[in-house]
């Protein structure tokens, strides 16, 4: 394997090991945060081939630029775009791995907790923070890759808590605020926190208690997207 990558980084440039450096490394980080932890723990030696191959090329690229700032007929080499070239890169794989690796994830779970805070004015503060979130530019490559999941998920939290507006009971109805689901209001004598059945795929607007069967109207009041 030693052979392998000596004849993969041997003859190339120092823009060409550079790349190489970024490449493995961008690999060894995929595996990390996009596989399952039992498939990682399988192929810990392939992690540990891509991040080898990557320290071995960044070493060797310097090296290589050396010689070339050395050569006569290479003028214009020098040490300054070289080092802001692999700053760059270095910052590009950061912000993607961030953005993919835990953003998406706080984000998406962000916009999942803004239906629980109990009163008004924390259910609304939580929705603002969640919303900010969303804006971040570490939001962006995930949901354009994921087809706006996060979005979809606030925008439900946001649809859910305009219903308080009209006085019907949001999914998980306030705890400082009366409300009606249906022909059902809360406080309700059935059950001390239930959870009120709404949306466009939900037969019949009504309370769900804890114990309750299941049916299909609890997923449907779930779903993160709403039919206008």
């Amino acid at each position: 394997m030693k052979r392998v990558i000596a004849q993969l980084l041997m003859g190339r440039s120092a823009w060409q090991l550079v790349m190489i450096a970024a490449v493995a490394a961008s690999v060894g980080l995929w595996m990390i945060y996009g596989l399952r932890a039992s498939t990682l723990r399988t192929l810990s030696p392939t992690l540990i081939l891509f991040f080898g191959t990557a320290g071995a090329a960044l070493i060797v690229s310097f090296v290589r630029r050396e010689a070339e700032i050395k050569d006569p007929e290479r003028p214009a080499a020098g040490w300054g775009r070289f080092v802001a070239g692999i700053v760059g890169l270095a910052a590009l794989i950061a912000f993607v791995t961030y953005s993919f690796g835990h953003y998406r994830r706080e984000v998406v779970s962000s916009c999942n907790y803004s239906l629980l805070p109990e009163t008004l004015s924390e259910r609304r503060a939580s929705l603002a923070e969640a919303e900010a979130k969303l804006r971040s530019p570490f939001a962006l490559l995930p949901e354009l890759y994921g087809g706006g999941k996060a979005a979809a998920e606030c925008d439900r939290s946001r649809r859910d808590l305009a219903r308080v507006d009209d006085g019907k009971c949001p999914l998980f109805p306030l705890k400082d605020m009366t409300c009606t689901c249906g022909q059902e209001s809360f406080p309700y004598d059935r059950c001390d926190e239930p959870k009120c059945l709404h949306g466009p795929q939900v037969s019949r607007e009504r309370f769900d208690c804890p114990g309750d069967p299941a049916s299909d109207d609890l997923g449907a009041a779930f779903a993160p997207v709403y039919a206008d």
